[in-house]
């Protein structure tokens, strides 16, 4: 559908517009959330989908009322931006 109707106009795979963001190492979501927030979620075995859902619920509350939580994104995200600077937009995982 977007090749066809927007052609040059949207940013995505093979276009001439580079999307940085789609890089996980380089959006906090991908880079810190999921991983926290699965940590937290399964700390002890569940007892069904209700308990998975309310895991959830409270594992994103954890995260929001963690007071220097966005302060370490920050910090990691500045590191991250450093190291694809220095390797000019290539593979960077190795320098974290």
């Amino acid at each position: 559908f977007s090749d066809s109707n927007l052609r040059d106009r949207w940013i995505g795979r093979g276009r001439s517009s580079l999307w940085l963001p789609r890089s996980p190492d380089l959006n906090p979501i991908d880079f810190y959330f999921w991983g926290h927030l699965q940590t937290i979620v399964h700390a002890t075995p569940m007892c069904d989908i209700q308990d998975l859902r309310d895991r959830i619920i409270a594992g994103c509350e954890t995260i929001r009322c963690t007071l220097d939580i966005f302060e370490c994104i920050r910090e990691s995200m500045r590191r991250r931006v450093t190291a694809c600077i220095q390797e000019n937009g290539e593979h960077f995982q190795h320098l974290l």
